[in-house]
């Protein structure tokens, strides 16, 4: 469940550059690379400070 937000914030980065940028033939690669890592590094935080915290 924690994950789920990583996925929107890919999705809507692959949106959002889909309905932006000039329609070149290496868009969709470039927005599923672009949202990948947008949602990787989401899901990293969200882990890193939420998910696996440490309490000192």
């Amino acid at each position: 469940m924690a994950m789920s937000f990583g996925g929107i914030v890919n999705y809507a980065t692959y949106c959002a550059l889909i309905a932006t940028l000039p329609k070149y033939w290496f868009l969709p690669l470039l927005s599923v690379a672009a949202g990948s890592v947008a949602g990787l590094m989401v899901n990293f935080l969200i882990a890193r400070h939420w998910v696996y915290k440490t309490s000192h």
